[in-house]
């Protein structure tokens, strides 16, 4: 299940102090669970980082398109993508 690691911006608003980002990224667990991990925060913090598993690869990837969706209409912008080989999962 090799997917790429969404890195994004969120939009910088002086106004109101904000310097965002969230990473997005999937793969199986030490278990062989498919997960989806994401990771956000302010910008030059540690963030915080959240993991969710799924039963299937077909549910994770179905989560994880509509997470990258989810985040691209709050204005988060795609900067850079990792692609890890079958090895790294």
């Amino acid at each position: 299940m090799p997917r790429p690691k969404l890195l994004g911006i969120g939009p910088a608003l002086p106004a109101r102090n904000t310097a965002r980002f969230y990473k997005l990224s999937a793969g199986r667990s030490l278990f062989g669970d498919v997960t989806a991990v994401r990771e956000w925060g302010r910008i030059g913090t540690t963030g915080r980082v959240r993991i969710d598993l799924f039963a299937n690869e077909p549910q994770a990837l179905v989560a994880y398109d509509a997470i990258g969706r989810a985040k691209s209409r709050r204005g988060y912008q795609h900067v850079g993508a990792v692609v890890r080989g079958r090895s790294g999962l």
